[in-house]
């Protein structure tokens, strides 16, 4: 009697390639900057199939695409295949002697890209896989590929060198590498229980038909040190694929077949960026990656994608590509961008996707939105800073309760009465904003509450009102109940899941519990994540229901500060209920207006810096003052379709 497992297939080994442009180093990071919520992903621009074999591991259903046959073959075997493999007996027969293989790689590549008796390995074991059918087939393909490249100088076929790393030397070391990737491309198929598909085609065809959630774009793109075109790169092994098959070789000396495939030209790529995008208008949110260097430029990237208008953020980080063989450390040492843009989402999404976003040692920040009614207290007698012997206004707040959360992060009893106090001498900003203009004050004060009403970390934080008009202006909201919640920042040693108890301290490495049902249930059980190790790093004050309603800024002082004022009076007072003789509504349109004008100024201050970080020189400096009066007029969701947010 079989019993059913209780637990989910291992967790899928990573996958590693030396394909050309491969995003493997940044997998991680573009999982983390991927929108909370998705459930299907397009990978418009396949290539190695590194980018969506990651989104298939993380639990989504996966769509594929690629013009070359050879990313349509590693795609079907790893993201589409979810169980067939290639047995021992399988790969012997493949190996085996066939009389009747031919001699095309013999006949027509003979002194060309490797070593003498690798051509006949090649010619027999492709011949041997073509009698296979289905993803068995593709397999095959995909190891004979890459032996293929590791027997050929850098693993391009650019050049006529064969290897010169000795590693595939003659045809019996030849055989061994078949072996040896046939293995490592079994042990990368797994069944994440969705339908995945992969595409072989253009993309323009592909795009009006794919219904999903997030498009993932990896286009081809020139750069500063020359074209690049895989199909010329790559022209032997893609040829391989079909043996050939209906293709015609040319009579220079790499033997390439002959194609009408255009490679990208300055003046041709920015048509076939905005051509593809245009045809994924359908789809809510993009990912776009690109490099530094290249062309289209940057600034004409953003440019295109504003006109979709779509929210624009972008991301940087720094990457080392290892295959250029010229201009060692401008071309290898790049920067790397992530254009993400999106449809507007309700701002739920949108701060759980920011969240999300938040990587690095230790594991990663949790954010935590918190509400409740506000009530004026006078300021506390202890943890008090000052401004000219003057004390700053103070507010109480829950910071965090043990427990779950609805983003299923979970914080223990004895985790929190360790931890509590590390929120002392943190900072306060204004809708998790981390430039210095966000921060409106600082945590002066903490302490665990071991109460029956459930167990806590509490708070006191003082305002900066002298040396900040945001921050006056975030304490008359707090006052009138506009600004009610705060948002918890914290960041955490190491995670560990309810299901497995498995520990981990990188996301990516997060087991299919917690990567496919962290906040849900599986098999009857909920899911979360255990945090330890956790330190508090900051509070952000927000307006909108978050995760944990059972908490609430709970009083506000009621103090007035003046920096000109040598003695200051400190009056408390109750909010009480509105009265008739007290126009309320008006008072609160008047509020908002002003934290409107304020949250618009920050905005057009934005994308001032983003001016001059893209060296964008004004010619006078009442030119730099219209603009930025100009964006200051602007809406923060028109401001939003036309500036990038670093974060």
């Amino acid at each position: 009697m079989q019993i059913a497992a209780e637990e989910p297939a291992p967790e899928p080994p990573k996958y590693r390639t030396n394909y050309i442009g491969s995003k493997q180093r940044l997998i991680d990071w573009l999982w983390s900057q991927t929108p909370t919520g998705t459930k299907v992903v397009f990978d418009a621009f396949s290539g190695s199939a590194a980018v969506a074999y990651m989104f298939k591991s993380k639990g989504l259903k996966v769509i594929t695409n690629d013009r070359l046959r050879i990313g349509y073959h590693m795609a079907r075997a790893i993201v589409e295949n979810q169980r067939e493999t290639l047995s021992d007996d399988d790969v012997d027969a493949l190996l085996a002697t066939n009389p009747k293989a031919g001699s095309f790689v013999r006949d027509n590549y003979s002194g060309l890209y490797f070593h003498s008796g690798v051509h006949e390995r090649i010619d027999t074991i492709r011949a041997n896989i073509s009698p296979l059918r289905g993803y068995k087939k593709d397999t095959a393909l995909f190891a004979l590929l890459r032996a293929c490249l590791l027997a050929t100088d850098h693993g391009t076929f650019a050049s006529t060198a064969a290897d010169t790393r000795g590693l595939v030397t003659n045809g019996e070391q030849f055989d061994k590498a078949f072996r040896k990737f046939v293995g490592k491309v079994n042990g990368l198929v797994f069944d994440n229980g969705l339908e995945n598909k992969v595409i072989h085609g253009d993309v323009l065809a592909a795009l009006p038909k794919v219904q999903a959630d997030v498009a993932y774009f990896d286009p081809p793109y020139l750069t500063q040190f020359g074209r690049w075109n895989y199909e010329t790169h790559y022209h032997f092994v893609e040829g391989l694929m079909t043996n050939w098959a209906g293709l015609e070789l040319d009579d220079g000396k790499l033997k390439r077949f002959k194609t009408d495939h255009k490679t990208l030209t300055e003046q041709t790529a920015p048509a076939f960026f905005k051509a593809f995008l245009g045809a994924a208008g359908h789809i809510p949110s993009w990912l776009l990656s690109y490099r530094n260097k290249a062309i289209p430029t940057k600034r004409q990237i953003q440019s295109i994608l504003e006109q979709s208008g779509r929210a624009l953020k972008i991301r940087t980080q720094k990457h080392v590509y290892s295959k250029f063989n010229k201009h060692k450390t401008d071309a290898n040492n790049a920067k790397e961008h992530l254009f993400v843009a999106t449809l507007d989402q309700d701002p739920q999404a949108a701060e759980e996707t920011t969240a999300r976003a938040d990587s690095g040692e230790p594991l990663g920040r949790a954010r935590f939105e918190i509400d409740g009614n506000v009530e004026l207290i006078e300021p506390q007698s202890t943890a008090k800073l000052t401004h000219n012997g003057a004390p700053l206004p103070q507010f109480r707040s829950v910071l965090c309760h043990a427990g779950t959360n609805r983003n299923g992060d979970h914080f223990t009893y004895e985790e929190l009465t360790r931890a509590a106090r590390t929120a002392i001498n943190q900072k306060v900003n204004l809708e998790h904003g981390q430039a210095i203009e966000d921060i409106v004050g600082g945590i002066v004060d903490a302490e665990f509450i071991a109460a029956a009403d459930g167990p806590r970390v509490e708070i006191i934080g003082e305002l900066f009102t002298d040396e900040f008009p945001l921050a006056r202006r975030v304490r008359k909201l707090m006052k009138v109940g506009i600004v009610k919640q705060v948002s918890m920042e914290c960041s955490y040693r190491e995670g560990e899941c309810s299901i497995c108890h498995k520990r981990f301290r990188q996301k990516e490495a997060y087991c299919l519990h917690l990567a496919r049902f962290k906040g849900k249930e599986y098999q009857g059980k909920p899911v979360y994540e255990v945090l330890h190790g956790v330190e508090f790093t900051g509070v952000g004050l927000l307006s909108r229901e978050g995760a944990d309603q059972d908490a609430k800024i709970t009083q506000v002082s009621s103090i007035e500060t003046n920096q000109k004022a040598k003695n200051l009076e400190v009056q408390a007072m109750e909010i009480q209920k509105p009265e008739t003789s007290v126009n309320w509504e008006e008072r609160y349109k008047d509020l908002e207006m002003k934290y409107t004008e304020q949250t618009r100024r920050m905005g057009a201050s934005e994308i001032m810096n983003l001016y001059k970080e893209n060296d964008l020189v004004f010619p006078t400096e009442q030119d730099r003052q219209v603009e930025f009066s100009r964006l200051s007029g602007k809406p923060t969701n028109e401001q939003a379709k036309t500036r990038p947010r670093f974060g």
